[in-house]
């Protein structure tokens, strides 16, 4: 939900005191607080909503300011329930760059909160209705002998992620942009073997150049864990938010239906060439042409 949204709610009365040029920023959350310093309990992206009961001076602006931005939030909601907002906590607010929001006597906070919580709410429905379409879409498609390829390359930038696939042998498979170096990739593949759980995020000069970069599995049932490819994304998978992560969870999921495919046409492949032999043996030379082309070698 952006700052905007939640001011063009009528029924709030909301207001710009500062930083209006900011109203694009979104919000992760609304978190209310009257201490001083609150910066331990703020994770970024709040609305930090206090009543200014904290303020005893005019440099507690300044240090009230000072510690909410040092904490990633991205807007500041007064209340003036108990009085005015002061001109040095929007001094404070123009200073640091951050919004500050007058929140009127008639507005509770618990109202500016549940008002936010049902914007994040109603979105991350929507979002994962169309993560799951896209996904039941991909798989479709590649179930239908789609190029994985370009589904994947298609899929990973819909979701706005830089990912590649790499076989156990560090060979490419697909990716969302430039592939990986042979490097790179052989680098990734050797150091996976030695790796007991996933996802492992990896850094270092080979293998992404120094970036934090992601590995999971791509398992079948049919497959051995040697032979395993691997999906590699750029980021470390503990930073990444839940939208991320289940981005990533469908790209493996499109990863191991390809996969599967892949290994179901190697199988037909190999019992097809069963009986190559016995054929060169009786010189029926047609048939192992026919054969050789069936199998597209």
């Amino acid at each position: 939900m952006q700052i905007s949204e939640l001011l063009a709610v009528k029924r709030l009365h909301l207001r710009f005191l500062a930083g209006a040029e900011h109203a694009h920023r979104d919000i992760r959350w609304a978190y209310t607080t009257d201490l001083l310093e609150p910066a331990r309990y703020l994770r970024g992206g709040e609305f930090v909503l206090t009543g200014m009961m904290w303020r005893t001076r005019p440099e507690d602006s300044e240090t009230f300011v000072s510690s909410v931005v040092g904490a990633g939030a991205l807007a500041v909601g007064a209340g003036t329930a108990l009085g005015e907002v002061p001109d040095d906590l929007v001094a404070a607010c123009t200073a640091h760059d951050i919004p500050l929001v007058e929140i009127p006597p008639e507005t509770s906070f618990g109202v500016v909160t549940e008002e936010v919580l049902r914007s994040l709410t109603q979105r991350r429905f929507t979002t994962i209705a169309e993560t799951r379409d896209r996904q039941r879409r991909l798989m479709a498609e590649v179930a239908s002998g789609a190029d994985f390829p370009d589904a994947f390359a298609s899929a990973a930038r819909q979701a706005g992620i830089t990912a590649w696939v790499v076989s156990a042998s560090g060979r490419h498979v697909a990716s969302s942009g430039e592939p990986l170096t042979s490097e790179e990739r052989e680098d990734l593949a050797a150091r996976a073997l030695t790796w007991s759980a996933f996802p492992y995020t990896t850094r270092g000069s080979a293998g992404g150049q120094g970036r934090a970069l992601t590995v999971v599995p791509i398992r079948t049932k049919e497959s051995h864990p040697l032979s395993n490819w691997l999906l590699v994304c750029t980021g470390d998978h503990e930073s990444w938010t839940e939208e991320e992560h289940e981005a990533v969870a469908e790209l493996v999921s499109v990863s191991v239906l390809a996969r599967s495919r892949d290994e179901e046409r190697s199988l037909t492949t190999a019992r097809h060439l069963e009986g190559l032999p016995r054929l060169l043996a009786a010189q029926r030379f047609d048939e192992v042409t026919a054969l050789m082309r069936g199998t597209g070698d």
